[in-house]
């Protein structure tokens, strides 16, 4: 607990570089624009086709394009989705680290069930008895 302050420091500093989705926002943005064009176009070529008489195989041709391109896009959000989840998931799991240390002033000298979820990711127990302690930041220590 002596360099707490700079531990914390550092987990603010890693929680900012980790955790942020301003990129991952901005991408999402742009493919939603991307979705309500190409949507806006397929709307037309639909009225088009119903209006006027328009050769079919051209017609499904550019349709097929659309639909192509409005797939690869949803497909793309749902994984932005998915980063910007677990980037979310991460910084509040640093948070609460971050906040249970701000909270202790002293060495800690009991069990703690929320500092333990906060630090540890898990412990596995070797053939020979051997404790590995794997901590969230990927840090492993056996004894």
């Amino acid at each position: 607990m002596e360099s707490r302050n700079d531990l914390i420091d550092d987990c603010r500093q890693a929680q900012k570089l980790l955790c942020d989705v301003t990129a991952i926002e901005t991408e999402i943005a742009e493919l939603e624009r991307e979705v309500e064009v190409v949507e806006g176009l397929a709307r037309q070529a639909i009225q088009s086709n119903a209006r006027e008489v328009i050769d079919q195989s051209e017609w499904t041709e550019r349709n097929g394009v659309y639909l192509n391109r409005h797939a690869e896009a949803t497909k793309r959000l749902e994984e932005l989705d998915g980063q910007k989840a677990d980037r979310v998931g991460r910084s509040k799991t640093i948070e609460v680290f971050i906040r249970n240390l701000e909270r202790t002033n002293n060495a800690v000298t009991e069990f703690d069930e929320s500092l333990w979820s906060a630090v540890i990711d898990y412990v596995a127990v070797g053939t020979d008895g051997k404790l590995t302690f794997r901590f969230k930041n990927g840090a492993e220590i056996t004894v």
